[in-house]
């Protein structure tokens, strides 16, 4: 505890005579208390305060660090602290801190069992570990702004609305078991440095659902009629793998499946409708297996650097469904000059003639005003920027120009040519996320 001290503070002092330093802690909810109530150890209602203390005062400018901490605090609490000098004869204004909580230090752990509404409820901060055993019909298992240091797990049985509901951070591991017809086992923002597991049995809606961020691995295990096991965004770094069995809709659904660095795995058992659906780009390998009577294995516009692998047994309408999907696997890296089938596509205000495995490497040259891959050849407008020598800095762009450069060109794009604006979005999407460190902030708030 530490207090920022100036001599002027004590207006009117004459002499400094043994100057003392006084603080309270009390709850947040309370009022501020007076002057004598702080020397007296008193909360504004005149009430005992949490903590109270005093030590003699610095006579000159600075921060003043207390030799005793305050105890008797509770763990996951909000507080504030109001502190007065005084010299014995004049006393300085009353200074309140803003309000702060303190951590759960050990472990937190809720049993419920009946018709409950929230096994935990509002705002949790953890440094250790947090449990929650649910057995009934309730609504949520977690529901809040959850922050623990440690692991976070959730079981559930019964017909539940979620598992894990509102926004989840956690340093460690997050695990959430479910057995039910459930809506989701977790949904909302869920950023987790370490790694995320959820196993569900039943007829549920959702294993993730809503905006996955996971430095680390994500792993999901579904038995049952379910909907979905990812739908939404998924950002993750490390691995992500995906177990089905049963009549569902999509192993992987939405608008983005981003693995930074790993590999992305999905093993389907069922009559399901398609493996991966929308658009993914893996740096790593992309490896699929289906065995039943599937749509696709793959739907959507695939990037993968490194290898795409899928494998297909029953009466499946096709392994690879797209319009016209950029690339399956690269042969080779971006700008060598290979065999392979060119294309004529107009980005921006250029029309280029390039091979194809290289529209992904000329798209980012795009945003990012940098030289094209060596295989792209200008046929119409302005000459593109020349390859810098190796010295020399590249230019860097704002996420505000990449967006605006991503709208210019979306602008000139032609409607025969969708497969290029859903690889311009998976491209844009690669190089903002490179551009923010937002995802990964995110994660690792609580590990810092």
């Amino acid at each position: 505890m530490s207090w920022a001290y100036s001599p002027l503070t004590a207006a009117g002092a004459a002499t400094l005579l043994a100057p003392r330093l006084y603080y309270v802690v009390y709850p947040s909810a309370a009022s501020e208390p007076s002057a004598a109530q702080v020397k007296a150890g008193q909360q504004q209602s005149g009430a005992a305060a949490t903590a109270a203390g005093s030590e003699t005062a610095r006579t000159t400018t600075g921060e003043e660090v207390f030799a005793a901490a305050a105890s008797g605090l509770t763990p996951s609490t909000g507080y504030k602290v109001s502190f007065v000098w005084s010299d014995g004869t004049n006393d300085s204004n009353v200074v309140v801190s803003s309000a702060w909580a303190t951590w759960n230090t050990g472990a937190l752990a809720a049993t419920e069992s009946g018709s409950d509404a929230a096994a935990i409820a509002g705002d949790v901060l953890v440094s250790g570990s947090l449990a929650a055993t649910e057995s009934g019909a309730d609504v949520a298992a977690l529901a809040g702004k959850v922050a623990v240091r440690g692991a976070l797990a959730a079981t559930e049985s019964g017909s539940d609305t979620a598992a894990i509901a509102g926004k989840v951070f956690v340093s460690g591991a997050l695990a959430a078991t479910e057995t039910g017809d459930d809506t989701a086992a977790i949904v909302g923002s869920v950023g987790v440095s370490g790694s995320l597991d959820a196993t569900e049995s039943g007829a549920d809606v959702a294993a993730f659902t809503g905006t996955v961020a996971v430095s680390g691995t994500l792993d999901a295990t579904e038995a049952g009629s379910d909907t979905a096991v990812i739908a939404a965004v998924a950002l993750v770094q490390g691995s992500l793998d995906a177990t089905e069995s049963g009549s569902d809709t999509a192993a992987i659904e939405g608008s983005l499946a981003v693995i930074s660095t790993g590999s992305l795995a999905a093993t389907e058992s069922g009559s399901d409708t398609a493996t991966f659906a929308g658009v993914a780009p893996v740096s790593g390998a992309l490896a699929a297996t289906e065995a039943a009577n599937d749509s696709a294995a793959v739907s959507g516009v695939v990037l993968v650097t490194g290898a795409l692998d899928a494998t297909e047994t029953g009466s499946d309408t096709a392994a690879f469904a797209s319009s016209t999907p950029v690339t399956t696997a690269y042969p080779g890296p971006a700008g060598r000059a290979t065999k392979g089938k060119r294309r004529r596509v107009i980005i921006g205000e250029r029309l280029y003639n390039v091979l194809e495995r290289d529209i992904p490497a000329l798209l980012e040259a795009e945003l990012l005003d940098r030289a094209p891959p060596v295989t792209a050849e200008v046929i119409e407008g302005p000459k593109p920027p020349r390859k810098r020598a190796k010295k020399a800095p590249q230019p860097v762009k704002t996420v505000e120009q990449v967006r605006e450069t991503v709208q210019q060109i979306k602008r000139r794009i032609e409607p025969d040519d969708a497969w290029l604006a859903q690889a311009l979005e998976a491209v844009a999407f690669r190089v903002l996320e490179r551009l923010q460190d937002e995802e990964d902030s995110l994660m690792l708030l609580l590990a810092a």
